[in-house]
C-alpha cells in the first residue's frame, strides 16, 4: 500500500511547483509591462528634466622653459566643436562637410545629431585644430556649430626632455614628471560657466561665462638644453649599442648645484600617447635605486683621510686579494699587494677599501653616509628615498660591504650630489632643477676638509690615465677625476654572476671643478660590461663638448 502512494505524493508536489512557476512568470511579465508602458512617460519626463549647473572653463597652462627661457613644454589653443542640434537640423544640415573636415563617419554623425534634435548642445569632438575651425566657420552654419576654447600640451623637444618633464592628460593636467610636481604653479585657476544639463548629466545648453580663468605661471629650469641634447644623444647611443636594459645620466654644475642635464633610456616621447607605459616614461635618475659599487670608494677614502685614519702615503695590505669577515668573502680582481689610497682607487680594490673602513669604525662611516644623503635623498622633485640600513644592524661585514658600495640602495641624483662634495673641496651644497628655487637658500655643510677633498680628486685623476680603469673618459687638455664601477646585479639569494651594472662618475676639470657627471648603464648585453668600457665613453662624449660650450679653461694643456 505504501509503495502505491509515493507516486501520487510526487505528482502533487510537481503540480504545486508548476503553479508557483507560472505565477511568478505572470508577475514578472506584469511588472515588466508596467515599467515599459505605464512608467515610460514618467522615466522619459525625468530624462528630459533640466538642471542648472556650473562647468569649468580651462585655464592656459604655464610654459616649462630651460635656463635661457627657451620653451620646452607649451599649451596651444585647440577647440571643442559643439553642435546645437535644434539649429543644425533646421538650418545648415552640412553633415557631409562637417564629417569630412573632422574625419567622422557621415552616417554616425548624422544619427547622433538627429537623435538629439530637441537639445541645444552636443559635444562632437575635442582638440580640433584652428585650421579645422576655420574650415568649419566657412560652412555658414551660424549658431548651429559653436566652439569652446581648450588647450593641448606640446613638448617641443620630444624625447630629449621627455622623462624629466613628464606629460599631461587630455584635460591638460600634469600626471607625470615635472608636469605633475609643478601642477599647482603651471595650471592656474579654471573659470566657470553656467550650463543646462538633462537628467542624464549631458550638457544641452551653454548659458554663458560666470568667472574668467586665470592663466598658470611659467617655470624656468636649470637645464641647459644644449647640454641636455648632448647627454640624451650619448646615452641613447650607449643604450642601443650595448643592448642594455636601461641607462641614465645626470650632469651638474658643481659650483652652483644646478642640474644642467638629466636623461634616461629607453626613449620616451610625451607627444606620442601610445608610449604611456611606466617602464618607458619613468625618470630613472630619480626613481631607480641601485647599489653604487666602486663609485663609492673615493667618498669613503676622503672621510678616512679627513679622520686621520690614513694618509696619502699609508700602505694597506690587500692580503693577496681576499679576506673573510663574519663568513662574508671580500675579494679583488687579482692580488695587488700593498696599496696606497691612490692605488686603492686606481685598481678599485674592495679589500683595501674594506680594511680602511674597518679602521674608521661603524658609527663614523654610517653618520658620514647619512650626511651625504644616502639615508634620505638629494631633495629633488619626484625623487625616491635612499635606503641605508640602520647602524644598529651593521656588523663588520656590513660596514665593509657598504664602504665599497654594496648593501645600500641610492639613486643616481644622490650619487652625483655626493660627488659635488668632492668637487667643492669637501663642502656639500644643495642641488636643484628649478631656477631661482627655494633649494638655493638651503645651507651647505663641510663634510671633509678642503685638503682631503683635493687629495682624493688628485688621486682620482689616475683612474682616467694610463693604467687606470677609466681611460675612455679622458678629455684632451683637461684633467679628469673619475671612478668606474662594475656592479653585480642583485637577485634572490645573492648576486648574478652574469648580470652587471656599468657606471662612471667624474669631475671636470679636476684642479678647478666645474662639472660633475654620473652615468649608469643597466645590464649591457654587447660590447663589454665594465664601467670603463660602457659608461666612461658617455662621460667623454658629453663633457668634452660641454667644457667647450661653457668655455671652461683647460688645466692640462698639451705641449706637443
Amino acid at each position: 500500500m505504501t509503495d502505491k502512494k509515493v507516486p501520487k505524493l510526487h505528482s502533487v508536489q510537481h503540480y504545486f511547483a508548476l503553479v508557483l512557476t507560472l505565477g511568478l512568470f505572470v508577475f514578472l511579465l506584469g511588472w515588466s509591462a508596467k515599467v515599459q508602458i505605464a512608467e515610460s512617460d514618467e522615466l522619459s519626463a525625468k530624462a528630459e528634466q533640466r538642471f542648472y549647473r556650473t562647468s569649468e572653463i580651462p585655464a592656459y597652462r604655464g610654459e616649462i622653459r630651460d635656463r635661457f627661457g627657451n620653451p620646452l613644454a607649451v599649451s596651444s589653443p585647440v577647440f571643442r566643436v559643439v553642435v546645437n542640434p535644434k539649429l543644425f537640423v533646421n538650418g545648415c544640415q552640412a553633415y557631409e562637410d562637417v564629417a569630412q573636415i573632422l574625419g567622422l563617419n557621415v552616417s554616425e554623425f548624422k544619427r547622433e545629431v538627429q537623435n538629439r534634435s530637441k537639445a541645444q548642445y552636443y559635444s562632437v569632438m575635442r582638440e580640433v585644430m584652428p585650421e579645422q575651425k576655420k574650415d568649419l566657420e566657412s560652412l555658414s552654419c551660424g549658431r548651429g556649430i559653436q566652439y569652446e576654447r581648450e588647450y593641448k600640451r606640446y613638448f617641443l623637444t620630444g624625447e630629449i626632455n621627455g622623462h624629466l618633464i613628464g606629460f599631461t592628460d587630455t584635460d591638460d593636467h600634469g600626471i607625470e614628471g615635472l608636469e605633475r610636481t609643478l601642477e599647482n604653479v603651471l595650471s592656474g585657476s579654471v573659470g566657470k560657466k553656467a550650463v543646462l544639463k538633462d537628467g542624464r548629466g549631458r550638457i544641452i545648453e551653454n548659458l554663458g561665462e560666470i568667472e574668467q580663468p586665470t592663466p598658470g605661471q611659467h617655470v624656468e629650469l636649470t637645464i641647459d638644453n644644449r647640454l641636455q641634447f648632448l647627454t640624451y644623444r650619448a646615452l641613447k647611443k650607449a643604450y642601443f649599442n650595448t643592448k642594455a636594459k636601461s641607462a641614465s645620466a645626470i650632469l651638474i654644475d658643481s659650483d652652483s648645484g644646478e642640474i644642467l642635464a638629466m636623461a634616461s633610456q629607453p626613449p620616451f616621447n610625451p607627444n606620442n600617447r601610445e608610449e604611456l607605459k611606466p617602464k618607458q616614461y619613468r625618470n630613472r635618475v630619480l626613481a631607480d635605486q641601485f647599489e653604487p659599487g666602486s663609485t663609492l670608494k673615493p667618498l669613503t677614502l676622503a672621510k678616512a683621510l679627513d679622520m686621520g685614519v690614513i694618509t696619502p702615503e699609508t700602505e694597506i695590505d690587500t692580503e693577496r686579494g681576499r679576506i673573510r669577515l663574519n663568513g662574508f668573502k671580500i675579494s679583488d680582481y687579482k692580488n695587488y699587494g700593498n696599496l696606497t689610497a691612490e692605488g686603492i682607487i686606481q685598481k678599485s680594490s674592495n679589500v683595501g677599501t674594506a680594511k680602511v673602513a674597518l679602521m674608521m669604525g661603524r658609527d663614523p662611516v654610517w653618520d658620514y653616509f647619512a650626511q651625504l644623503g644616502f639615508a634620505s635623498s638629494a631633495g629633488l622633485p619626484n625623487e625616491t628615498y635612499n635606503k641605508l640600513k640602520d647602524v644598529t644592524v651593521w656588523d663588520d661585514a656590513t660596514l665593509a660591504a657598504n664602504s665599497y658600495g654594496y648593501g645600500l640602495a641610492i639613486n643616481l641624483a644622490s650619487l652625483a650630489k655626493a660627488y659635488t662634495m668632492l668637487a667643492n673641496d669637501g663642502e656639500l651644497k644643495p642641488v636643484g632643477i628649478l631656477k631661482n628655487g627655494p633649494w638655493q637658500h638651503e645651507p651647505s655643510q663641510q663634510l671633509v676638509s678642503k685638503e682631503s677633498a683635493r687629495s682624493i680628486r688628485e688621486m682620482m685623476v689616475s683612474v682616467t690615465e694610463k693604467g687606470g680603469t677609466g681611460k675612455k673618459a679622458a678629455v684632451k687638455d683637461y684633467k679628469i677625476a673619475g671612478k668606474t664601477g662594475t656592479v653585480h646585479v642583485a637577485s634572490a639569494g645573492g648576486y648574478d654572476e652574469d648580470r652587471y651594472r656599468s657606471m662612471f662618475a667624474g669631475i671636470a676639470p679636476a684642479t678647478n671643478p666645474k662639472l660633475v657627471m654620473v652615468i649608469m648603464v643597466e645590464e649591457p648585453q654587447r660590447g663589454g660590461y665594465y664601467g670603463g668600457e660602457v659608461a666612461a665613453p658617455v662621460f667623454h662624449e658629453v663633457v668634452k663638448e660641454a667644457l667647450r660650450i661653457l668655455d671652461v679653461t683647460p688645466d692640462n694643456l698639451s705641449h706637443d
